[in-house]
């Protein structure tokens, strides 16, 4: 059992959960910032780097498909349900009636417009602000589940979610899945040999706004045969449309990406978000109720969800995203198993991440991480959108127009300097200031004042 109460009565593990998923979502978000769709989910043939007999761009994208990828969204979403729960109990206690609950709808309604405005202006249509202020006011009526109860529904939904393809919520898993069909496993050896896709590509002459030379090359040099040269010319006119719609002004992007946000905040809310987002907010109301996310639990407990949770994840997410040969059985298995375990191993870093870290907390001698995690906790709203005006900055054609120049690694380094940036200026910030620009803003909107509490 580890100290649960933080200043102004925030949950100590919580925060840093929330610090921890914060930094760990840019790790995603990054590389659909600076790369086009179809060139993520080709490492090997888009890079060229190579360490010994490691290909570190096919080795990082391993780890965020296996690690970050859905269980930072997760344990984001499991805290915002779990925070409802907290916000939600304290407004009922007020006992004032129903006007006690004006500020929790104000705040879902601020969210709501935060996330337009992050998904249209900040050009980041995988904005997730949206969901939770949506979802958020569906989340009243089930306040007094049980544990039991709450964890029932999110299992029904998430078989829901395996019957319906959960891999399918994730553009990350989706170009996986789509450029493991297209490519055998020899092809991707035999394209590596040859130059990185990236090389073929001359950013600096793609304002003529002509594909087909580059494609047809591209097609003829790399396929052995004509229907895989036929495949690789759309590849590679999909990647350079991309990167001609990124590398262009500002309002040309507002324009290209306005209708894929749209979409991400209509069709996509009914059809995927739903089983992904209010499932978890379902599991962290069920996770708070038990004690779990307070630091409530034994530390055995927690001992073994985190060894249990990480080696299962990692055993699960290497298992289905890795490339054994066409047509063993391996190979089907991993394919088949895809769509039925993407929720399993999302729970499985889900506990394992909160038990490391309650572990952490309850040594003591990792106050340096730990207390660096819970500052970031604290400025999540502020370090969530800071983070996608950073990115558009860096790689959009308006900023410094890095859109598709990089290898996977190269974005990996700069990842790793933001979030090095963000441990380090997160505790001096709230040091001196308390709470983010941000969470100033969304609680006085709340609550028509400052308020540093949940």
């Amino acid at each position: 059992m580890i100290p649960t109460p933080f200043a102004h009565g925030r949950h100590a593990l919580m925060d840093a959960g929330r610090g921890f998923a914060i930094l760990g979502i840019l790790w995603l978000n990054i590389f659909i910032f600076a790369l086009p769709l179809d060139a993520m989910g080709i490492p090997g043939m888009w890079g060229e780097t190579m360490w010994g007999v490691i290909d570190p761009n096919v080795e990082i994208w391993r780890l965020v498909g296996i690690a970050v990828d859905g269980v930072m969204r997760g344990m984001i979403s499991i805290l915002f349900g779990a925070t409802a729960l907290i916000l939600l109990t304290r407004a009922e206690s007020a006992g004032t009636g129903l006007a006690a609950l004006d500020p929790w709808y104000r705040r879902q309604m601020a969210l709501i417009a935060f996330g337009v405005i992050h998904a249209y202006l900040l050009l980041w249509p995988y904005d997730i602000l949206y969901l939770y202020g949506l979802f958020g006011l569906f989340l009243f009526p089930v306040r007094k589940w049980s544990p039991r109860r709450l964890w029932i529904a999110a299992a029904l939904m998430m078989a829901m979610s395996a019957i319906q393809g959960g891999a399918e919520i994730s553009p990350l898993m989706e170009q996986r899945v789509e450029m493991r069909d297209t490519f055998s496993r020899d092809e991707v050896i035999e394209n590596r040999a040859g130059q990185p896709l990236r090389e073929q590509i001359d950013p600096s002459g793609i304002d003529s706004g002509t594909t087909q030379g580059i494609a047809t090359t591209a097609g003829d040099a790399a396929a052995p045969g004509e229907d895989d040269g036929d495949e690789m010319r759309r590849i590679m006119e999909s990647i350079e449309s991309e990167i001609i719609e990124r590398q262009q002004g500002y309002l040309d992007n507002v324009l290209s990406l306005a209708p894929v946000s749209f979409q991400e905040q209509t069709s996509e809310v009914v059809k995927h978000h739903v089983l992904d987002v209010y499932t978890f907010m379902l599991i962290g109301m069920a996770l708070l109720k038990s004690g779990f996310l307070t630091g409530g639990w034994s530390l055995s407990a927690y001992r073994r969800l985190a060894l249990g949770g990480l080696v299962a994840g990692t055993a699960i997410g290497w298992f289905t995203g890795s490339r054994f040969a066409d047509g063993s059985t391996a190979a089907m298995l991993s394919d088949g198993l895809l769509p039925y375990v993407y929720d399993i191993r999302r729970l499985c870093f889900v506990f394992g991440f909160f038990s490391l870290l309650a572990l952490l907390m309850a040594w003591g001698r990792a106050r340096w991480l730990t207390d660096r995690l819970e500052a970031c906790g604290r400025l999540a709203l502020t370090l969530y959108i800071g983070q996608s005006a950073a990115c558009m900055t860096l790689f959009f054609g308006f900023g410094f127009g890095l859109f598709g120049r990089l290898e996977h690694i190269e974005i990996a380094g700069i990842a790793l300097a933001m979030t090095l940036v963000q441990l380090l200026a997160a505790p001096l910030y709230v040091k001196r200031f308390g709470q983010g620009p941000l969470e100033r803003l969304l609680r006085r909107i709340t609550h028509g004042r400052e308020d540093a509490s949940a």
